[in-house]
């Protein structure tokens, strides 16, 4: 967006295991704080959760002075999207990104019905209530929902293709392929259950396996 022309930041007011940035952009330094504040976890006393849902206040206040257009990923909110009204109300545009385990019901989540984690069929059909819930709470004010063709069922609206939008990186020069060299392949998993690791690691063996008896032969 910053290429384009537009003034756009980054918020991230949950703390990530990914090491995702907190923030991306012109920040006022007090903003800064108030996101530090209202990311810190530990004690959970009375005092810490008003501090902390003050400093959320001050990190909307903020955006919704500069602002014209909200984008939240993966289910995001400030306030447990009491907030949402009050921005369409204000005539801000919505936009709401899901990627995945955020909105594709529980009964098809590999990740969330992963056999280590002996979910019962009534914590399931709860779980695919409370996302139903949930997704029909945002639709009704979000101007733009952006999702997985193949985890939207529970979506009632239109929901733009996430293939279609694409994901923005850095532009990264490719490097010349190695004739005799061999194929490398990145596999990161989320949930390397659900992402089926294993398989993929019996697959890459079997083909190597392949390559070597060719090899050979030939």
């Amino acid at each position: 967006m910053e290429e384009l022309g537009y003034d756009a930041v980054l918020v991230n007011l949950v703390p990530h295991r990914f090491g995702r940035a907190r923030w991306r952009g012109s920040i006022p330094r007090v903003i800064r704080v108030a996101c530090r504040v209202a990311e810190a976890r530990g004690s959970t006393s009375g005092a810490s959760r008003y501090i902390r849902a003050l400093s959320r206040f001050v990190v909307l206040l903020w955006a919704v002075l500069r602002f014209d257009v909200f984008v939240f990923s993966f289910g995001s909110t400030f306030f447990g999207y009491r907030e949402l009204p009050l921005l369409r109300l204000l005539g801000k545009r919505i936009v709401y990104v899901f990627h995945g385990t955020d909105h594709r019901p529980a009964y098809l989540d590999g990740s969330e019905m992963a056999p280590e984690r002996d979910v019962s069929i009534e914590e399931c059909i709860a779980s695919t209530a409370a996302k139903k819930a949930r997704l029909k709470r945002i639709e009704r004010s979000a101007n733009v929902v952006i999702g997985n063709r193949l985890s939207s069922h529970l979506h009632e609206r239109p929901v733009v293709h996430f293939g279609v939008v694409g994901v923005p990186h850095a532009a990264v020069e490719a490097k010349p392929a190695v004739a005799d060299g061999p194929v490398r392949i990145l596999h990161s998993p989320s949930h390397p259950a659900a992402k089926r690791t294993k398989e993929i690691r019996e697959a890459v063996a079997v083909l190597q396996g392949s390559v070597r008896t060719s090899c050979t032969r030939s």
